[in-house]
């Protein structure tokens, strides 16, 4: 009898745990931590002083296209709920979107720098401003975040970010992650 009553009470904690886990894993925290390393292992790259052009571009390349398929989802659902809170997390909001688009900035000037020397300039400036941004989510912002918000909470707004990032990619990368190139609507516009 007694093993009767363990066995049947292992598995309904089993089954809490894998579900427990399977939230957990959608919990927005989760899956941005997840988006994070990734990046944080190009950042490497391009901080690096001693890296040549050869390997920073093609991590800038990776990099780029990553950064932007994070950061929008990001901003239409995470930072969306943070600006409808109270003013502590509201003006953590704006100040993720803003690093955000000082990050989207420099990308585009990147994209147009010729000068060597210069590029290789703007490309490490951008990997300490994404570090010091993920620092701070992953530090101070998702510990108010936990705080605020209770884990179905989290796994909404994650369930949201997943759906926009997926939206995301299939408007605007190919399968190897680079920027699909829009294609004119019509004739006339080809030759514009």
């Amino acid at each position: 009898m007694k093993k009767k009553k363990t066995n049947s009470s292992r598995k309904p904690t089993t089954k809490n745990r894998s579900s427990k886990a399977s939230t957990n894993e959608s919990d927005i925290i989760q899956l941005i931590l997840k988006d994070h390393m990734p990046l944080k292992k190009l950042i490497k790259i391009l901080k690096d002083s001693d890296c040549k052009m050869s390997v920073k571009r093609p991590a800038f390349e990776k990099f780029a296209p990553m950064l932007l398929a994070h950061a929008k989802p990001e901003e239409e659902s995470l930072y969306a709920r943070l600006k409808e809170s109270d003013k502590e997390l509201r003006t953590e909001g704006f100040e993720g979107e803003t690093e955000h688009a000082i990050a989207d900035e420099l990308i585009e000037q990147i994209k147009q720098t010729q000068d060597e020397d210069n590029w290789m300039a703007k490309v490490k400036v951008l990997g300490e401003l994404v570090e010091h941004h993920i620092e701070e989510e992953e530090g101070e912002m998702f510990r108010m975040v936990k705080k605020e918000f209770d884990i179905e909470t989290r796994v909404a707004i994650g369930e949201t970010y997943m759906s926009l990032k997926e939206k995301f990619e299939e408007e605007n990368m190919t399968e190897d992650m680079q920027p699909k190139t829009k294609k004119p609507k019509n004739e006339e516009q080809r030759y514009l």
